[in-house]
């Protein structure tokens, strides 16, 4: 939603948190990692992040197999989290 996302929501909230999201989107697609000087990115997010949509990407644990991966397919899920599952799921498997 995010990233098609105009800002224009009613709820401030709302709207805050898809600027955000936008934004760290657009930083971890753009930033390298390294400044131009050699520096690490100053954002304490963006290395954990990067991280994570490559564990994201590359996990070879089948969510539908016995090797469940606790990062992409954690035990506790809150309802709307399940939901996602499910509509991932079914997007795997549609195409």
């Amino acid at each position: 939603h995010a990233s098609t996302c105009p800002g224009r929501h009613q709820s401030a909230k709302h709207r805050n948190v898809c600027h955000s999201t936008k934004y760290l989107m657009l930083h971890i697609r753009d930033c390298p990692g390294l400044l131009s000087n050699g520096d690490v990115c100053p954002f304490p997010w963006c290395r954990k992040v990067k991280h994570l949509l490559y564990h994201l990407v590359s996990c070879e644990r089948s969510p539908d197999g016995n090797e469940r991966c606790t990062v992409c397919s954690p035990p506790k899920l809150s309802p709307n989290l399940a939901a996602l599952v499910g509509l991932n799921y079914h997007r795997r498997h549609k195409f």
